[in-house]
This record gives structure tokens, C-alpha cells and sequence, in this order.
């Protein structure tokens, strides 16, 4: 491995470590800005960076967050209870979306054999000659 990379995981590892403790939340965009992307570059979070972020400024404004303190790694559990949450309604809508579909193609098959029976029962009713 190389050294770069070597010191880049040790350092995601003491702040992971220091995630446990208190910090000062951010007080500005930069601040906030930096907060964000080392907690996004520490854990591999599984969606995307925009997802994260959108995550993160919701749980600064719904008061998950309260107090100027906050243990970031209870921000990272939170996260990762939002993603999970996330694909279980995805999941959910397509477990839906299937059975909305089965049920339409049942549907349209039912009225196909319907409409192919009716013309045998249709009988033509002649009122005679026309004058």
C-alpha cells in the first residue's frame, strides 16, 4: 500500500474514533461544507452524495441535532437508518407496482375472453321487410 493511501485511512480511522466524543457542530457553509464531506468521505455510505447531504441538512432542521454539541456518530447511525428506510419504501412500491400490474393484465385478460364469448350469444332480431 502505498503511504499516501496508508495515511488517508488512518486518519478516517481517529476521526471515526473521535466520533464518539462531542464536537461543535459547524457554524457557517464552510464549516458545514467541511463537516459534511469528511463525514461522507469517512463512511461509505451506500446512495449518493446528494442523498447524504439532503439527509444531513434535514436532521440539522428537524432537530435531530439539538444543543451546539452533537456526537457525530449518532448523526452516521441516523443516516444509515434514513438510507435503509429509504429502500425499504423503494421496495415496498415496486412489491406495488407488480401487483397493481398483475392485477391490470388479469383484468384486461378477463375482459378479452369476455368480448371473445359475447358474439356467440349476440342474435340477430330482424323486424321483417322495411317499407
Amino acid at each position: 500500500m502505498k503511504l499516501n493511501t496508508l495515511l488517508t485511512k488512518a486518519k478516517s480511522f481517529v476521526r471515526k474514533l473521535r466520533d464518539f466524543l462531542p464536537t461543535a457542530l459547524p457554524q457557517g457553509m464552510s464549516e458545514y461544507e467541511h463537516y459534511v464531506s469528511t463525514l461522507i468521505a469517512d463512511y461509505n455510505f451506500a446512495a449518493s452524495e446528494n442523498d447524504i447531504r439532503y439527509v444531513i441538512a434535514a436532521m440539522f432542521v428537524n432537530g435531530i441535532v439539538s444543543g451546539d454539541t452533537f456526537r457525530r456518530r449518532k448523526l452516521v447511525q441516523a443516516i444509515r437508518a434514513a438510507i435503509a428506510k429509504q429502500i425499504a419504501g423503494a421496495v415496498f412500491q415496486q412489491i406495488q407496482n407488480d401487483h397493481k400490474a398483475k392485477l391490470k393484465a388479469e383484468q384486461e385478460k378477463a375482459m378479452a375472453a369476455k368480448l371473445a364469448e359475447a358474439p356467440a350469444k349476440l342474435q340477430v332480431v330482424s323486424d321483417g321487410p322495411k317499407q
